[in-house]
């Protein structure tokens, strides 16, 4: 989260290195639902249609995919953020991106007590 600045600064805008990055992201979504369902058909359905969308998306309208990644990225720095409330400007997107960060972190500490507790 530290790093996504820079990780940003570092990929291209172009169309194709978002649609390429994009379908890396729709890949590793596969590969963890076919770890998560040990099926074959879900995550080969699932990275079907988001690649299909992708490619509709990059031959009819090439320019929504430009600076796509990268923007994505820069929204998730966290440190970006922070700045804001440690030069004393409240901003209220700020305030609800930390309390999902936390809310989203609790929920996972929550699954992983309970996956031990039933193991």
């Amino acid at each position: 989260m530290y790093l996504m600045p820079s990780i940003a600064g570092l990929i291209s805008s172009s169309a194709a290195a978002s649609l390429a990055a994009f379908t890396v992201l729709a890949a590793l979504l596969a590969l963890f639902l076919h770890w998560m369902t040990k099926s074959l058909v879900l995550p080969s359905a699932v990275f079907c249609v988001l690649e299909g969308g992708l490619a509709a998306v990059y031959f009819l309208k090439p320019a929504w995919l430009e600076g796509l990644f990268p923007k994505l990225l820069n929204s998730l720095a966290l440190f970006g953020r922070f700045d804001n409330f440690v030069n004393g400007l409240f901003d209220i997107s700020s305030l609800v991106y930390f309390v999902s960060v936390a809310l989203l972190f609790v929920f996972f500490t929550c699954q992983g007590i309970e996956k031990r507790r039933w193991s």
